[in-house]
């Protein structure tokens, strides 16, 4: 699929229904970016200095949604058969508020002090300790595949360690989670 003028609502109305005014941010390839640019489907910010001289920012938006454009973004080629050659499939990622947090998960030992007598007639230092996670809103780790105290990334990839938030064995519905995954050509 080739991004058009429909991609995005259409994406995010099938992520979260109606709750897809939860959308704020995009996260794309240039060459995704690039390719709305040509379509004229991202509008770039404006800024109006004090003497009423307006310019365009380098941030934009498509469908009212603040574009991120990341060369870093996953692109996978593909041969699509003898007579279509190599193509170029970009992933690109649309989040709401709230779906990525940043959690302080605690340390065994989280302050102490150390003193060293022969030091400069003695001296004293505290040592602090934190511990700090990126976490998804509605999604759990749950450690199932872990061998160490903390994950490699090998056991973060694997599906199995992960699940929908649960409550009286009971999930949270996945639209109530603001991800949504675009898969395109361009």
């Amino acid at each position: 699929m080739i991004m058009g003028v429909t991609t995005l609502n259409s994406a995010i109305q099938k992520a979260c229904g109606d709750n897809k005014q939860k959308f704020s941010l995009v996260i794309c390839h240039s060459s995704v970016s690039t390719n709305l640019e040509n379509l004229k489907l991202l509008a770039y910010l404006k800024y109006t200095d004090s003497e009423g001289v307006e310019r365009d920012l380098s941030m934009g938006t498509w469908n009212g949604r603040l574009v991120l454009v990341d060369d870093s973004m996953p692109v996978e080629v593909k041969n699509v058969g003898a007579t279509g050659g190599d193509v170029s499939i970009y992933t690109t990622y649309v989040l709401g508020e709230g779906a990525i947090g940043f959690e302080d998960v605690g340390a065994k030992v989280p302050y102490e002090m150390v003193r060293d007598a022969k030091t400069n007639g003695g001296e004293d230092t505290l040592i602090s300790r934190k511990r700090n996670a990126v976490s998804v809103a509605g999604i759990s780790y749950l450690k199932a595949n872990q061998a160490t105290n903390s994950p490699t990334n090998a056991e973060l990839e694997n599906g199995l360690n992960w699940s929908l938030v649960q409550s009286d064995n009971k999930t949270i519905p996945h639209k109530a989670i603001p991800i949504a995954r675009i898969i395109s050509r361009g």
